[in-house]
């Protein structure tokens, strides 16, 4: 009892003290971010003006409305800075926690491991409130993860009010209910969470639909929200992946875009597709280098290693889907969704991809931990690797050269591969596999 007090407590102090070297190092820079596109909607939301925000930013209420209770005390700007400062902490005390409850292993391996740039991002990001949603959704796992199975599915109600990514975390846990071996999780009731989490999802969609679209502008191409969500995923894997820009003809008559020149190619559509939506012209409007680099470069370092570690992790013969366990399971598909989606649904940031911080932070020190036990050198090479590619990016931040860019992504692949090499050897050299298979099956066993 005295040990896991102390623990608690050495687990509250340090991410208290890393929220502060967070918000020294951010703070002289989160005014410059509050006037980005994405912020004035949650502004504007957050002074209670809900008319007009354009979708999907209106489906985001939770955020804003706390934002603004919290205003009539202490104003706007101190209520955003108040709640993402808390959210970051709740976030690092969370994780850490939940860290050693898998590894055991010491806490500056934590730090180390969790720790990572894009917390900074987030954090300076505080009025688009990606760290108010991260800390949510680490409140969810530790609940999920405690089989506090009831609570968990009323956070995802919260989480569905707060951003819309946390219909993946809904189907994932209710596809590993439905996956997972029933003959092993007699303790929850899957048919009951099954038909509560569609009940949480078709409340959410009504509510959304009834109180929060009527005041909402649609998008600019007066195109309905599911085939708009839908036009999104071809255009951004263009963009991100291929580099090249789309165009419409709805853009003619906006401005500040940064258009400078007529498209490359423009397709006419017909008629009839013009009845229904704002559109008559698509093209391509160029090509970006930049948009395929920055695309790889996050893909490469924003987990560090961790991809890597996972697959690994997954090829393992004693990892089965369907014998693992549903908090296991839900964490490996909403995670790995949430990173496989990146590209697919915006411009290329990190904050499409720090969503999928769980399938990484609550698998991988597990992995980690039983390389330590078993090989401490090989265990300090795959930790230095994993830093060097988390933190290496950072310091060519405001080089745009492509030499540069280039370069990174070389370096950033060479890790992987020599990630991958390490724990190929570690395999091999302590025929770690059967051992490994057998740590899986008993780690299963703890849901």
């Amino acid at each position: 009892m005295i040990r896991q007090a102390y623990l608690n407590l050495r687990t509250i102090l340090l991410a208290f003290l890393l929220t502060l070297v967070v918000i020294l190092t951010q703070s002289t820079m989160i005014s410059q971010f509050k006037y980005v596109s994405d912020a004035e909607h949650y502004i504007k939301m957050a002074g209670a003006h809900f008319q007009g925000v354009s979708l999907p930013f209106a489906y985001r209420v939770l955020h804003p409305w706390l934002v603004n209770k919290l205003s009539s005390f202490v104003g706007i700007d101190n209520a955003f800075l108040f709640i993402g400062s808390f959210s970051l902490f709740i976030f690092l005390a969370v994780s850490l926690a939940l860290f050693y409850k898998f590894s055991r292993l010491s806490i500056l391996t934590g730090i180390g491991f969790i720790f990572i740039p894009s917390l900074f991002l987030a954090y300076r990001d505080l009025y688009i409130q990606t760290i108010f949603f991260i800390a949510l959704t680490s409140i969810y796992w530790f609940m999920l993860i405690n089989k506090k199975y009831l609570i968990s599915s009323l956070i995802l109600l919260v989480m569905l009010l707060t951003r819309e990514e946390a219909v993946v975390i809904c189907f994932s846990f209710m596809l590993a209910l439905l996956i997972s071996d029933n003959n092993r999780y007699k303790e929850i009731n899957k048919g009951f969470y099954l038909f509560l989490t569609l009940g949480i999802l078709v409340f959410w969609l009504g509510f959304m639909q009834f109180f929060v679209t009527i005041n909402a502008n649609v998008n600019i191409y007066r195109m309905p929200s599911l085939f708009y969500l839908i036009f999104k995923v071809p255009v951004f894997a263009l963009r991100n992946l291929l580099g090249f820009q789309h165009w419409v003809d709805t853009y003619k008559n906006l401005s500040g875009l940064g258009y400078t020149h007529d498209p490359w190619i423009v397709f006419n559509l017909s008629d009839w597709v013009s009845k229904f939506v704002n559109i008559k012209q698509v093209g391509i409007y160029g090509w970006n280098f930049y948009s395929i680099s920055n695309t790889w470069i996050i893909i490469l370092s924003i987990f560090g290693t961790a991809p890597t570690m996972l697959i690994y992790l997954l090829f393992n013969k004693g990892l089965k889907i369907k014998n693992n366990s549903i908090v296991f399971n839900t964490i490996l598909f909403s995670g790995s969704i949430s990173f496989i989606l990146g590209p697919f649904v915006g411009t290329i940031t990190y904050r499409h991809f720090i969503n999928a911080w769980p399938v990484f932070f609550l698998t991988i020190p597990f992995l980690i931990k039983y390389i330590y036990s078993v090989n401490k050198p090989m265990f300090f090479k795959t930790m230095v690797t994993y830093l060097v590619c988390l933190w290496l990016p950072v310091l060519f931040y405001n080089q745009s050269h492509y030499l540069i860019h280039i370069g990174l992504i070389v370096v950033l692949l060479l890790l992987h591969i020599y990630t991958y090499l390490i724990l190929k050897d570690f395999s091999i050299r302590d025929r770690s596999d059967d051992k490994l298979s057998e740590r899986l099956i008993l780690f299963n066993r703890q849901d």
